[in-house]
């Protein structure tokens, strides 16, 4: 049994007018696909959205982990 645990760690950079768009409703996920130069084989979305300051850790973050096929795209 493979006991190894895969870690992501995602750094976005975001300019002031990404933030606006953001912010406005315009933009919200960011997808990152595997290609032949990724050590990765998993389909990575990051969805944005404005929540509250007093918003619970349930609402600030949902992880939902699914199957896909590269066919999909």
């Amino acid at each position: 049994m493979n006991n190894a645990v895969e870690e992501y760690n995602v750094q976005i950079g975001l300019t002031p007018s990404d933030i606006e768009a953001i912010v406005n409703g315009e933009m919200s996920t960011f997808h990152f696909l595997p290609t032949d130069d990724t050590d990765y084989q998993d389909k990575i979305s990051v969805h944005l959205k404005p929540i509250s300051e007093d918003s619970t850790l349930s609402e600030q973050m949902n992880l939902i982990v699914d199957t896909w096929s590269k066919k999909e795209l």
